[in-house]
């Protein structure tokens, strides 16, 4: 209990600390969603199957499996929320890739730009009604 505590006393410093660059609060997703990536490599088009574990009024996080997608890569992210018909697409810029040492995962952070609002919000709703 007390190494929790720790934990979130840590957490809540490193929000204020100036070495904190994100813009946006991050909110996890409870149930990952599955989500179909298009991008190019190469001049050839690829698509792979990833999950959105992370949200921000700024970006995503992406769980890509053993697919590694370099930093600078444009991508289109389309997946469908429980609630909601139609399917959603998002489009952005890796940021950064990485994978925890010891995990054969990748993550990719995903940047998004402001045309992209009214599906982040969408997203964003989503995810803030799971953590009720």
């Amino acid at each position: 209990m007390e190494r929790k505590r720790i934990n979130k006393i840590t957490g809540l410093i490193y929000e204020l600390s100036p070495f904190n660059r994100r813009k946006n609060p991050r909110f996890k997703v409870k149930q990952c969603l599955e989500c179909r990536c298009v991008y190019k490599e190469l001049d050839e088009q690829r698509e792979l199957s990833a999950w959105i574990i992370d949200v921000s009024g700024g970006g995503l996080l992406l769980m890509t499996g053993k697919s590694k997608i370099y930093p600078q890569t444009e991508l289109s992210v389309n997946f469908k929320l429980p609630n909601h018909q139609e399917e959603i697409l998002i489009s952005g810029v890796v940021v950064r890739t990485y994978r925890r040492q010891a995990e054969v995962n990748h993550f990719s952070g995903v940047s998004v730009g402001s045309e992209n609002k009214v599906e982040i919000k969408l997203l964003l709703d989503f995810v803030c009604s799971e953590q009720e």
